[in-house]
C-alpha cells in the first residue's frame, strides 16, 4: 500500500486500520497506527462510523471490576479503551490508585477536613493533588463545600 503519492507524507489507510475504526477512541487508535487523531475521526466518521466513546460508553461488570487492581494504562489496553477514560472511571467511582506509592494514606484529621473549604483550597492546604482529594471526597460521598451551608 505504502504512500499515496511518492513526494508525499500521506499514508494510505491499511484494510486492518479502516477495520480498526470504532472499536477504540481515536486517540488509542491514532497512537497505535502513528496518525493524527484528527485524521483517525475523520475518516471514521466519512465511514459513516460512530464514536466509539460515545456508544461505547456503558461499562460491563467485568470492565468496572478490572478498575484500580492494576495501572489505568494497563487496564485500558486490555479493555480496549483510552486511558483517560479509564482513570476518569475509576475516580468518578471512588476507587483508589493503588499503583501510586507516593500517594500516603489519608488521616483521620485530613478526612474531617473534606468538605470544610473549597477543594483547590484543602488540597494546596494538605499537600495533595485536587484530583486525589476530590476523588476522596466522591469516595465517602461527602458534598462539595458549599459556604451557605453552616460547617460543625
Amino acid at each position: 500500500m505504502g504512500v499515496a503519492d511518492p513526494g508525499s507524507k500521506v499514508r494510505r489507510w491499511r484494510p486492518e486500520e479502516l477495520n480498526a475504526l470504532g472499536t477504540m477512541s481515536d486517540d488509542v487508535l491514532a497512537r497505535k497506527f502513528g496518525r493524527t487523531r484528527v485524521a483517525v475521526q475523520a475518516v471514521r466518521e466519512r465511514a459513516g462510523i460512530p464514536d466509539p466513546d460515545r456508544s461505547k460508553n456503558r461499562w460491563t461488570a467485568a470492565e468496572v471490576a478490572l478498575l484500580g487492581t492494576k495501572p489505568d494504562d494497563v487496564v485500558a489496553r486490555k479493555i480496549g479503551r483510552d486511558p483517560k477514560l479509564v482513570m476518569k472511571k475509576r475516580l468518578s467511582l471512588g476507587i483508589a490508585n493503588r499503583f501510586n506509592p507516593r500517594a500516603p494514606a489519608w488521616s483521620p484529621e485530613e478526612l474531617k477536613l473534606l468538605g470544610t473549604r473549597p477543594d483547590e483550597e484543602l488540597a494546596l492546604q494538605l499537600g495533595r493533588t485536587l484530583v486525589a482529594l476530590v476523588a476522596k471526597r466522591r469516595q465517602l460521598r461527602m458534598p462539595m463545600f458549599n459556604p451557605a451551608l453552616p460547617t460543625s
